[in-house]
């Protein structure tokens, strides 16, 4: 399903879900990628989505791609990890703390030396059930 003009993303993968529970079922696994990302290693990217993939089968998993930064982008979204990693397929694997939405460049250098905050690819991993769990908790009027 496309999202044709940006309104709610939130909303619109929320009707993603529902078409894939009535199609194959609330445990169904359930990736949101976006259209216009580059990616200049294939297989390696593949071997990260079969990581977050085997992550999201876990009850309760909501996975989130983060690509560390190379420089202070006022442009991106960011994702705050916390703790140490595990390693799923060869890939690093963190708790999420907190998403910060596009920072002025003071607050982007700051993130970019702490080393604790990778960019926000936009790209989610989960059960539908996760995800529609969620989102009537955190979000119910979308879900009305």
């Amino acid at each position: 399903m496309t999202e044709p003009i940006g309104r709610n993303t939130a909303a619109a993968i929320a009707l993603a879900a529902i078409h894939v529970r009535h199609a194959a079922g609330a445990d169904a696994l359930l990736a949101v990628l976006p259209a216009d990302h580059y990616i200049a290693q294939p297989e390696r990217y593949r071997e990260i989505v079969r990581a977050a993939l085997d992550e999201a089968r876990k009850p309760g998993r909501m996975v989130v791609l983060g690509i560390p930064p190379t420089r202070p982008e006022t442009g991106f979204g960011y994702i705050e990890r916390q703790g140490e990693s595990v390693t799923a397929k060869g890939a690093p694997i963190f708790a999420v703390r907190c998403f910060k939405e596009k920072p002025q460049l003071v607050v982007a250098k700051e993130y970019l030396a702490s080393g604790n905050f990778h960019w926000n690819a936009g790209m989610f991993f989960w059960r539908v059930s996760t995800f529609l769990d969620a989102l009537k908790e955190f979000l119910p009027k979308t879900m009305r």
